[in-house]
């Protein structure tokens, strides 16, 4: 299991997203849907 799904599973509540053809500089990589998971986790009810 990698880093990100270890992370996830030990961090209550986390929601792991992946972006495909991203590399780990998701914001230069994929800015346009790094925007749409921040706005839509700070627009969710739940958050």
């Amino acid at each position: 299991m990698d880093r990100a799904h270890r992370l996830a599973a030990v961090i209550p509540g986390a929601e792991l997203h992946l972006v495909p053809d991203a590399g780990h500089l998701v914001q230069l990589d994929a800015p346009e849907a790094l925007t749409a998971l921040v706005l839509g986790a700070v627009s969710s009810p739940s958050a």
